[in-house]
């Protein structure tokens, strides 16, 4: 029989390098990036094909910085010509690099921080999050990792007798902070403003107006005081 070349390509392509019937085939390209392992062959092998029996143990990821997905597992080639379990499966996950303007509750935290640790976040010093602050690292990854958003100072108004409730030297992102006058004086302004990304949202500068003032008259018989309220608008 005479077989065409473009026949002879297809069969080179499609044929298998280990004899499915007698061995596993380690293909090392579908294995986890830095997965290492011990190998056991038995029976027929070599550097590719394993006998029935075969095994792979005592797997370690090469790189300090990823941590493998599950430990203690033996892989055996079984006779149907596969892996059990399967080893393709097996993987190294890669660790999280510590994100920018982030800071950690706990303090013995390193860079880069292992797959699978969960941490509380705590933003840097004049950044507040917009949500949740407990994450896990993930292969990589710190998913759906909250925002730090610019906290605001406290606010320098004209007028020293407004009085903010909370008064405190700097605000998280999204506190509302309220005014008032003290008693005897009138709120003019705004009411309240919002702390967003570092800045205050307000529609007008808030002032106290009104104060209490003694006027003596004096009539030469009787010393008159009037309390007198001015008020100004």
């Amino acid at each position: 029989m005479h077989l065409r070349q473009s026949q002879i390509i297809y069969m080179e392509f499609t044929s298998k390098r280990c004899n499915s019937a007698t061995q596993c085939e380690l293909e090392r390209n579908r294995l986890s990036p830095h997965l290492n392992c011990t190998e056991s062959p038995f029976g027929v092998s070599n550097a590719s094909c394993f006998g029935h029996w075969s095994m792979l143990s005592d797997c370690t990821c090469g790189d300090p910085n990823y941590r493998i997905s599950s430990q203690g597992e033996t892989y055996w080639c079984y006779q149907d010509g596969n892996w059990n379990p399967n080893i393709y499966q097996l993987k190294c996950l890669d660790s999280c690099s510590l994100p920018q303007n982030y800071t950690f509750i706990d303090p013995l935290v390193t860079d880069p921080i292992p797959h699978g640790t969960r941490e509380i976040m705590a933003c840097a010093v004049g950044f507040s999050p917009n949500d949740n602050i407990v994450r896990t690292c993930m292969d990589g990854t710190f998913s759906d990792i909250p925002k730090c958003l610019s906290s605001c100072y406290r606010l320098n108004l004209t007028d020293g007798l407004v009085i903010f409730t909370p008064d405190t030297p700097d605000y998280n992102n999204g506190t509302e902070l309220s005014f008032s006058c003290p008693s005897g004086y009138k709120l003019l302004g705004s009411t309240s403003s919002i702390c967003l990304q570092s800045v205050w949202q307000i529609t007008k500068e808030p002032t106290c107006k009104g104060d209490v003032r003694f006027v003596g008259i004096y009539t030469g018989i009787i010393d008159w005081h009037f309390i007198i309220m001015k008020d100004y608008y």
